[in-house]
């Protein structure tokens, strides 16, 4: 590599084979490649320079003679001339001479394709489909450059050209390498687990090779459709057969390959090769294996994404360590390199090379940068690409050669540089190559008695019977190719049979026959006479026979090598042996390399003579001869062997083609191939291929087997599933049945709407003239409940003349209608006078709107250029565009957040130029690309009209009368229990709370005395909900309650309520929302015991009468009665949108289903519908003689409310649970346990294949990955099993582990996995994929047990051991950081398991010595008893409303029992097997987001969520640096030792000696008699962090409890409630751990890092740490104080006269005169006022009366600081 040295390239990486070619001082000429003299010595006769360059031939010349004898340019000096030469030309060693410069032979040409030289210059030429540039560059002519590459599991298209995104499929995995085989539209991909999978379109995905091991590269040779890899383990290179048939190793030695790319037009392979002793190359061989070589050496460059330009015939590849891009020619030469492209520190992960340019991926974008200008980066994408390659048709160009073509080989053609014919066949594992290059299995026929069998040896073995005689025959040899057998009977007679089915022939040889071979070349037989001296030949073509040999001494064996052409025999007088193994005790009668065949009177044993290991035992009792063989087919004993595609004629002499079959002419010399078709094709049912005149019997139509030669009769073969009952749209899309004729067209053309049979309607409803069915009680009266008018036609009852109060008359239909749907913009009078004449309304736009062009339409500002023309003139879409802030570019618009919600009806993806939308399980897309459908049965709309309640379907529109009441009684509110299926309601006229099962029909009263506008049911809790908008109050009772003449229920809020109204809940979160209408119109949340009270929306409102919860998008949506409109926002608040509609008029109800919203309107007496998120398509789905009120969506019979408590979903696809036994993992779904006590054994359940496992001591589950992490006694390290595909039975290694885990836990957010592990106990964790770990959490963890995480929450629990003076155990939680240690429950005694309740922060655990599953608030607050009395009690789980428990007897049986939580009744179920553990999941339990859910929370290593935000932290070895990057810790000499931060070395003096040395002050902490200066947080009056200086104090002395910081480090042990920590953070893990924004301070401050820390300025009406607080406004000013206690006396004497007025009025009596009482939910518990000496066991009872409110007395509430709370708290 002397050429790299002074080439002004840095080679080297530190500059050292370029420094010494630095230009000379002034005075001196450089000599000697690099050498510098005095410029006196030039020309001095006397050789300074070894090379003489200081002696030219120009000394003392001048360039006035003869320009110095200069060729071309002369300058003079003052020891002679310079000569030079111009561009093109270089200067001889004669110093004077000039000659061309081939600038196409450099080491990098000037040409991207195609070079001429010529005199002085070059020229550049480009191949066919290139157009040539700038001279030099050539680029595709069409311009049509496109990038197919990996973004996180999905496979998308990139134009090169316009950056336009197109999502392709989803991989299911993150794909690490990527190719694609153009010709036959083939994908293959690399998991990150470093398997093989391929998919075909119109085929699906499966997965290629999966016993190929670690995969690390692959590369596809477009000639063949072969698919090429290189593994680590093995470390081989392979090829393998695209379709999965096999493949097979072309370099297996010496080699630890990777980043392979092939190149079929040279036939050559390449890839990095990682030798022994680090010596890496760039290796090259045949595609056959054949003719490797090194090209160069690179093993300090760590190469990265070995590339291949084939136009060029060039390799690139990027050096990390130089930071550049390298090349070379195929052939080794021409090593250039284009230096500092890549970013410093950039990781890239792949490179690509087309045209002129280079494209790269560093994991985060992917750029490209043209060979020009390297330095010039374009971003192409930013998303994090994992793999991609360039797609393009000249990128795979076709064959050129013959060779491989077609037919030449059965399997594997491997192209060949060496090869005389260019390639070589070969066969897979098991199958042996003939010399036509055919693969064929081993055959081996053997005798039996009088019977001949056959077995075939290769993939799925398998044996048969040939032929049974009447005679033993003794088996000589076959002739596969001819279909003959030949063998002898006992008198040595000759026999020959051929073909089927078998004639038994004789052959005259005059002498008994022992021995016998066949040549399959020619067919002649060659025969050892019995007297082991003549051997004989009978020629196949005649049957001749001859003397071929006749020997003097006894001839043993016959030896025929037919493929050689050469005969050998075996004599007795030359004995030789080969040894096979010397206690090999088998006995042998056949061999075929590598199998050897033996017997041992019971059994055919075929052996592998490699390892001398049993591959195949076949039962056969007394074999005496054995022929082993390789034939083309397994047919070939038994008649003509024939390719796929041909067919034996009957005569058995040759094969025809399928094509020739039944085509009108003789091909077979019998005529056979044209019998029989007539009658074939005449026959009922046969198949008439599409191409020629052949037909297939019936049944071999659709069978999967092609049998027409096109193979026209497996073509659009398709059968309908639940799943998928109809394709459509070009069969691009499935329809599930529950789609198909529901009155909606799914599929673009409409098919899944098209021949719709009318659906039967039940005896009791009316069939529509339209396909609906209506209930018969609907007909003929009054109201059209069909869609086209029919349940109203022909009704006896005559048309009223005058029309009643209310109603308008209809003039030509003589109809009357109510007068509010007079100009309600639809026709209900059937001549449509009730829409004409209708008046436009005036007056401006409100400030949500906006005015069109023409006429008086108005519509939301949203509309304004959404893409679709609202206003009837199109005005809201002209001059709509966006340009980039220089005014000149377009940019790309992330409809997900521009258009927010309106994009997709649930998830939605952006892209560049576009963005795709997803569903949740359960829900499929449809073909808009929008909205999100059910999958299931369709949704039912329970609708209040009057006095009666209506059920419709919001598919089919079938209606039904679920209920009715009296006439005079309205059903005002209702709501739903989908539990027990009880229809709940208000009744106005009776001021009573009713119900109604639909299962039995029964009814009842749940409460008397209450009025409310909104009541809503708590299908988990068993409680109902219903607000007292004239009380200001939230009140409860129990859904079990029955009315006894005493009301029962409890007041959940009360106090400053201003006018609550609609009111919505979600259970699983324990969540409540409410809308209040008084003053100060806004939206509320708290929990649903009354606490936590907050403000989630105070502005913008008017009169928000309807709430309705949509948990798919997180966001809460309202209807505003006074400003007529649709408003939604985040659940926290933000992201508000305003839809102002006018048809928006008197709302009451409201509910959100799939992609629509549903309300009732009052003032137009109907039920509407419109997109959820535009508000567009606006339909009237009912109109009644009556005001419509309650609105709920409920799931149809079969269904339960998933997690998310809107989406439907069996109970399967939702729920689940993890049986963990010692040696495996039970998954039971929920909605197949026993509903009886006692059932046998477990029920209904799916096993997880792990493979090899020991005893399983800690599990737990990835819902969306489908992964299992488990670990095992003694193993060294936790496993994981990626159950996506079920059949794969091995697991990998997730992390390694020091000592044994007993308890692990996935944050199943950022992929972060924590255990409890070794002695003494520590907490660990590592994440995703295990690169990095760091023990969290080692002091004061004595008996750590039972770890649990709440992602969410970003806070993790365990339980340890007490302390000496404390009970059992202290349940003990802190940030997933390790920070904010606290113990929240010091009375438990044998806590066994802990968990966290579903969506809720509720902690759980089981105390076994009590028998009791108990749980708290995170706080430690509320502490109750979910179950007690459970005896034997051994472990638990609990989630979606589910309980299970186990409890072993003392007999040692076990059972499993469960329940719902809500529930008191409870089933079992026994277990025989020991269990280790017991979770449940399901599709909705793991979602939610923390600091580390994204990039990883953008930490180089390890991010650490916590309650604000994330920590980043460094795994041993590493220091933090500006908070999220780490670098390598200084390494510190004995006896130094290291700093804590790792920044800094100190010696065992330095530590505690008074000073700080380390620049944390680490080595002064935890001293035990110094004073360390601690900085405690505090928060201010304002709301706004800071910081105070305190006195100094020892660490341990105690203090006033303060609000901790955000991001203070853990203290070793737990604390109480609200303790300081005493070890201030360094600021670059404060800025590391809080990120500073909007977001921060939630949106209602400013957020500011202030002497280190995060400080959160608070906007007007907000306070607290981070604004989280509504504050009340002060009254400003002391004169104002005094006025408003003037007024408050004053108002004092008037409440007080009101106040009793009003007491008497209320019919309400106190919950303490009734024995029913409430579900608790909370029970309130201080462990402060505990005392820890003495053991206090908690209370029994689970129930509770409520003593806060009395209905004779109500007492004044107390004074208090702060937001009110609530004196009683329930469930």
């Amino acid at each position: 590599m002397a050429e790299w040295k002074c080439n002004g390239i840095d080679d080297c990486g530190d500059s050292s084979d370029e420094d010494v070619c630095a230009p000379c001082p002034p005075g001196m000429v450089r000599c000697d490649e690099g050498k510098c003299i005095l410029e006196s010595l030039m020309c001095n006769d006397e050789d300074d320079c070894l090379d003489g360059t200081d002696e030219p031939s120009t000394c003392g010349r001048s360039c006035f003679v003869r320009n110095g004898g200069c060729a071309e340019t002369c300058t003079d000096t003052h020891w002679g001339v310079q000569c030079s030469c111009g561009a093109g030309w270089v200067l001889q060693a004669d110093g004077q001479s000039c000659a061309d410069v081939d600038e196409c032979s450099l080491e990098y040409s000037p040409c991207s394709q195609l070079c001429s030289n010529t005199p002085g210059a070059f020229s550049c030429a480009c191949l066919q489909g290139y157009t040539l540039w700038h001279g030099t560059t050539c680029e595709v002519a069409d311009n049509a450059t496109q990038i197919l590459l990996a973004v996180g599991q999905d496979l998308a298209l990139l134009d090169v050209r316009t950056q336009a995104y197109r999502p392709l499929l989803s991989t299911e995995t993150e794909p690490r390498a990527l190719v694609y085989d153009l010709l036959r539209e083939t994908y293959y991909w690399l998991t990150e687990d470093g398997e093989l999978h391929t998919h075909v379109p119109g085929k699906g995905t499966r997965p290629l090779y999966p016993d190929a091991g670690e995969v690390n590269s692959i590369s596809v040779d477009w000639y063949t459709g072969q698919l090429y890899w290189a593994s680590s383990h093995p470390a081989a290179i392979c090829a393998g057969l695209g379709d999965g048939r096999g493949y097979v190793a072309v370099l297996g030695k010496d080699v630890a390959p990777e980043q392979l790319t092939v190149h079929p037009a040279a036939r050559s392979l390449y890839w990095i090769n990682r030798g022994q002793r680090g010596r890496t190359v760039v290796a090259a061989a045949g595609m056959d294996g054949s003719n490797r070589r090194e090209l160069t050496v690179v093993s300090m460059e760590e190469p990265v994404g070995l590339s291949l330009d084939h136009v060029a015939g060039r390799l690139y590849w990027i050096s990390e360590y130089k930071e550049s891009i390298e090349t070379l020619r195929v052939d080794g030469s021409g090593r250039h390199s284009f230096p500092a492209v890549l970013r410093s520190h950039s990781e890239p992960l792949g490179l690509a090379v087309f045209e002129s340019r280079f494209f790269w991926t560093d994991g985060t974008e992917l750029a490209s940068a043209t060979r020009a200008s390297p330095q010039e980066h374009a971003v192409l994408l930013r998303a994090p690409v994992s793999a991609f390659t360039v797609l393009h048709a000249l990128q795979q160009p076709p064959r050129d050669t013959a060779a491989c073509a077609p037919g030449l080989c059965s399997h594997l053609c491997l192209l060949s540089p060496v090869h005389p014919q260019g390639y070589k066949c070969a066969c897979p594992e098991g199958l042996f190559l003939l010399p036509s290059g055919k693969c064929a299995e081993l055959s081996i026929m053997y005798a039996s008695g009088k019977a001949i069998s056959l077995v075939q040896v290769g993939p799925g073995a398998r044996s048969k019977w040939v032929k049974e005689w009447q005679e033993p025959i003794h088996l000589q040899d076959v002739d596969w190719q001819r279909s003959v057998l030949y063998g002898t009977d006992d008198h040595g007679t000759l026999l020959r049979v051929v073909g089927h089915p078998g004639r038994r022939e004789t052959i005259a040889t005059g002498l008994p026959v022992c021995s016998a071979r066949v040549d399959i070349r020619l067919g002649d037989l060659y025969w050892l006479a019995c007297n082991r001296r003549d051997i004989g030949v009978i020629q196949a073509s005649d049957m001749s026979l001859r003397i071929l040999h006749r020997a003097r001494s006894s001839i043993q064996h016959l030896f025929l090598d037919w493929q050689r052409g050469s005969l050998r025999a075996l004599s007795l007088t030359k004995r030789q042996a080969v040894t096979v193994s010397p206690s090999w005790s088998h006995g042998l009668v056949a061999a075929f390399e590598p199998y050897l065949v033996s017997t041992n009177g019971t059994a055919l044993l075929l052996w592998d003579r490699r390892t001398l290991a049993l591959v195949l035992s076949v039962p056969a009792a007394g074999v005496q001869e054995v022929v082993a063989f390789v034939g083309l087919e397994p047919q070939a004993v038994l008649h003509l062997s024939c390719p796929r595609t041909h067919v034996p004629c009957r005569d058995g002499t040759e094969c025809v083609a399928q094509e020739y079959v039944c085509d009108g002419e003789k091909d077979c010399a019998d005529g056979s191939d044209e019998d029989g078709c007539a009658q074939l094709c005449d026959t009922p049912g046969a198949f008439h291929c599409a191409s020629g005149a052949i037909c297939i019997r019936a049944e071999e139509h659709c069978d999967g087997v092609p049998q027409c030669p096109d193979a026209s009769d497996e073509a659009g073969c398709w059968s309908p599933t639940q799943e998928c009952a109809l394709r459509c749209d070009t069969a691009t899309h499935c329809i599930p049945e529950s789609w198909l004729c529901d009155g909606h067209a799914d599929c673009l053309d409409h098919a899944d709407e098209q021949g719709c049979v009318p659906k039967e309607c039940g005896p009791a409803e009316f069939s529509c003239r339209s396909g609906q069915c209506v209930a018969l009680a609907l007909r003929c009266d009054g109201d059209r409940d069909c869609q086209d008018g029919s349940d109203e036609e022909g009704c006896a009852m005559p048309r009223p003349l005058l029309c009643r109060t209310g109603e308008v008359a209809c003039p030509r239909s003589a109809e009357c209608v109510p007068e509010a749907w007079r100009c309600d913009g639809a026709a209900d009078c059937g001549d449509g006078t009730d829409e004409e004449g209708c008046p436009w309304e005036e007056g401006l736009c409100g400030d949500r709107q906006w005015g069109c062009s023409h006429g008086h339409e108005c519509i939301p500002d949203v509309w304004r250029c959404d893409g679709e023309s609202d206003c009837t003139d199109g005005s809201d879409e002209a001059g709509c565009y966006q340009l980039a802030e220089d005014g000149l570019s377009c940019m790309d618009i992330n409809e997900c957040t521009e258009q927010g919600e309106g994009a997709c009806s649930q998830t939605c993806r952006n892209a560049p130029g576009s963005y795709s939308c997803d569903c949740l399980p359960g829900y499929l897309l449809e073909p808009d690309g929008h909205v999100c459908k059910l999958t299931g049965p369709e949704p039912i709309l329970l609708v209040a009209v009057q006095s009666e309640v209506l059920s419709y379907g919001l598919r089919s529109g079938r209606e039904e009368v679920l209920l009715a009441t009296d006439k005079d009684r309205v059903v005002f509110s209702l709501d739903y229990d989908l539990v027990e299926r009880k229809v709940f309601w208000m009744d106005l006229a009776t001021e009573s709370i009713r119900w109604q099962d639909l299962n039995s029909g029964k009814k009842g009263t749940l409460v008397k005395g209450v009025r409310s506008d909104c009541i809503a049911v708590d299908w988990l809790g068993r409680n109902l909900y219903w607000t007292d908008g004239v009380g200001g109050q939230v009140l409860a009772t129990r859904l079990g309650a029955a009315w006894r003449g005493i009301p029962e229920y409890a007041v959940v809020m009360d106090g400053d309520l201003d006018r609550p109204h609609s009111l919505v809940l979600q259970p699983l979160a324990g969540l409540l929302y409410w809308s209040e209408v008084g003053s100060h119109p806004r939206l509320m949340e708290a929990a649903m015991d009354g606490s936590r009270r907050h403000v989630l929306l105070a502005q913008g409102l008017g009169w928000p009468t309807a709430l309705a919860l949509d948990l798919p998008t997180w966001r809460i949506f309202w209807l505003d009665e006074k400003l007529s409109s649709i408003g939604s926002a985040r659940l926290d608040g933000t992201s508000v949108k305003v839809l102002q509609l006018g048809w928006v008029q008197s709302p009451f109800a409201v509910a959100v289903c799939e992609g629509q919203l549903y309300w009732s309107e009052r003032k137009a007496w109907s039920v509407q519908q419109v997109d959820k998120t535009s508000g567009k398509n606006r339909t009237v789905l009912l109109k009644r003689h009556g005001q419509p009120h309650g609105l709920q969506c409920r799931c149809p019979a079969g269904l339960t409310l998933a997690a998310d408590e809107t989406t439907c979903l069996p109970i399967r696809d939702s729920t689940f649970a993890l049986l963990v036994s010692p040696a495996a993992v039970a998954q039971v779904y929920l909605k197949d346990l026993p509903t009886t006590s006692g059932s046998q054994g477990l029920p209904p359940h799916r096993a997880l294949p792990l493979a090899k496992v020991g005893r399983l001591t800690a599990v737990d589950y990835a819902v969306k990955d489908k992964s299992l992490y488990f670990a095992e006694v003694g193993g060294d390290s936790i496993g994981l099993l990626r159950l996506k595909d079920w059949g794969r039975l091995s697991w990998r290694q997730a992390v390694t582990v020091e000592g044994m885990v007993t308890s692990l836990a996935l944050d199943w957010l950022s992929g972060n996995l924590y255990w409890i592990g070794g002695q003494p106990p520590s907490i660990h964790m590592a994440a995703p994929g295990g690169r990095w770990a760091l023990a969290l959490l080692s002091e004061g963890l004595q008996g750590a047990a039972w770890l649990a995480l709440c992602p969410r929450a970003s806070t993790m629990c365990f339980v340890t051991a007490a302390s000496s003076r404390g009970p059992g155990a202290t349940v003990e939680c802190m940030a997933m950081d390790g920070t904010g240690r606290r113990a929240v429950w010091r009375k438990a005694w044998a806590p066994t398991g802990l968990t966290f309740g579903g969506a809720s922060t509720r902690l759980y655990w089981a105390d076994r010595e009590r028998g009791t599953i108990s749980s708290v608030e995170l706080d430690g607050s509320r502490f109750r008893v979910v179950r007690e009395g459970l005896h034997g009690l051994s472990l638990f789980a609990i989630g979606e409303g589910f309980l299970l428990w186990s409890t072993t007897s003392t007999n040692g049986s076990s059972k499993i029992w469960h329940s719902r939580l809500e529930q008191a009744k409870s089933w079992w179920f026994p277990m025989e097997q020991e269990l280790v553990a017991m979770k449940i999941y399901s599709q909705f339990s793991q979602e939610g987001t923390n600091g580390c859910a994204k990039s990883n929370g953008g930490c180089a290593q390890l991010c650490l969520p916590n309650p604000t935000g994330r920590l980043c932290r460094c795994s041993p070895g590493y220091h933090l640096v500006r908070g999220v990057a780490c670098t390598l810790a200084l390494p510190c000499p004995a006896p130094l030792q290291a700093c804590p931060d790792l920044q800094s070395c100190i010696s065992a003096e330095q530590v505690c000696d008074g000073r700080l040395d380390c620049d944390d002050g680490s080595d002064e902490s935890g001293c035990p008699s110094m004073e360390v200066r601690t900085w405690i947080p505090t928060v201010a009056p304002s709301g706004m962090s800071h910081v105070e200086e305190q006195k100094p104090a020892l660490p341990t002395a105690a203090s006033k409890p303060h609000q901790p910081g955000p991001s203070l480090p853990a203290a070793p042990g737990p604390r109480e409630h609200g303790e300081p920590f005493l070890v201030p953070p360094s600021t670059e893990e404060v800025l590391g751990a809080v990120p500073c924004s909007s977001e921060t301070c939630n949106l209602r401050g400013d957020c500011a890092i202030e002497a280190g820390r995060v400080t959160c300025h608070c906007a007007l009406g907000y306070r607290g740490d981070y604004c989280e607080e509504a504050e009340v406004q002060p009254v400003a000013g002391p004169i104002a104080l005094g006025v408003a206690v003037l007024l408050l006396l004053a108002a004092a004497a008037v409440g007080a006269l009101a106040y009793m007025r009003r007491r008497d009025r209320r019919r309400r009596t106190s919950s303490t005169a009734s024995t029913r009482v409430l579900t608790l939910y909370h029970r309130e518990s201080d462990p402060e006022e505990e005392d820890e000496e003495e053991e206090e066991l908690p209370p029994k009872s689970d129930t509770f009366v409520n003593e806060a409110y009395n209905g004779k007395e109500e007492l004044p509430a107390p004074l208090r600081k702060g937001p009110s709370r609530p004196d009683t708290v329930f469930s």
